[in-house]
C-alpha cells in the first residue's frame, strides 16, 4: 500500500506488542503507538488523532496536458480559416460560403457555384485549384446526348475519396452544354440501397447539375452494383 502513496499507521496492544514489526509495517516510526492494554486504548486516542490532522496534504497528481494537434500537425489545406481538433486530430475549418450564385471556372475545369464555394472544395480535398476565369466555364462540346453516372457511394469509398469523385463528375459536366437542347444529365449513387439523384428531365443547365452533383450525401454501407444497375435500368432509362 505505501508504494501507491497510502499512509500507513500502526497500532499494538498489550506487552507482546512488537514494536520493530509495527514499525515495519507504519510509514514512520513516528506512526506507530502502542497501548499498555484495551482499557488504556482511549486514553492514546487524542494522540493518534492528532496524528491524523497533520498529515501532510499530498501535492496534487500532476498530469501532463497532451499536445495539440493543431500545434503539432497543423492544418495545410489550401483556404482553410482554422484548425479544430476531432478525435485527437487536427482538422481543418474550411471557408462557409452564402447562397450567392456567381460562377466560376476553376483550373481543374470545375464549374463552380462561386468562388467562395471553390475555396470550400479545395480546403475539404485538400487540393490545389484557383479560378481560371471569373465566369462560367467555356463549352466544349454541344453533342445532343443523355448521359448517366451511376456512382458507388459505398462505405469502402471512404468520405474524401467520395468528394474528390464528386469533384470529377463536375469536371466531366462543366464544359457539356447541359441543356434542354443538348446534353441531359442523370445519376444514381449506390450503396447497401441505389438512390436516383436525377433524372434527364429534372434538371436543365450546368449549374443545376454542379448543385445536384456537390450535394449528394456519402451513403457508406455495402456494395451493391447490381441494384444500381437495375434502377438505372427502370428509372433512368424506362422510355428509351
Amino acid at each position: 500500500m505505501k508504494n501507491k502513496g497510502v499512509i500507513v499507521y500502526a497500532l499494538g496492544v498489550g506487552s507482546g506488542a512488537d514494536r520493530a514489526e509495527l514499525e515495519e509495517i507504519a510509514s514512520r516510526i513516528d506512526y506507530v503507538s502502542i497501548s499498555p492494554s484495551f482499557k488504556d486504548l482511549l486514553s492514546i486516542s487524542s494522540a493518534i488523532r492528532r496524528l491524523f490532522c497533520n498529515v501532510p496534504t499530498p501535492a496534487p497528481p500532476t498530469t501532463t496536458p497532451l499536445p495539440d494537434p493543431c500545434t503539432t500537425e497543423g492544418c495545410n489545406a489550401p483556404y482553410n480559416v482554422g484548425c479544430r481538433v476531432v478525435n485527437n486530430k487536427a482538422r481543418c475549418i474550411c471557408p462557409t460560403c452564402p447562397t450567392i450564385l456567381k460562377p466560376v471556372c476553376a483550373s481543374d475545369d470545375v464549374q463552380d457555384l462561386s468562388e467562395c464555394h471553390l475555396r470550400q472544395q479545395a480546403c475539404g480535398m485538400d487540393i490545389d485549384v484557383n479560378v481560371a476565369k471569373q465566369a462560367p466555364c467555356d463549352k466544349e462540346c454541344h453533342a445532343v446526348v443523355d448521359i448517366a453516372f451511376i456512382i458507388d457511394s459505398s462505405g469502402s469509398i471512404g468520405r474524401t475519396n467520395w468528394e474528390r469523385m464528386k469533384r470529377f463528375i463536375k469536371a466531366l459536366i462543366s464544359k457539356l452544354d447541359v441543356s434542354p437542347s443538348a446534353t441531359h444529365i442523370a445519376a444514381v449513387a449506390y450503396s447497401t440501397n441505389p438512390k436516383v439523384e436525377m433524372t434527364f428531365n429534372n434538371v436543365q443547365s450546368t449549374n443545376e447539375v454542379v448543385g445536384k452533383v456537390g450535394g449528394m450525401l456519402w451513403q457508406r454501407g455495402f456494395t451493391y452494383t447490381d441494384k444500381a444497375l437495375q434502377l438505372a435500368d427502370s428509372d433512368l432509362f424506362s422510355g428509351f
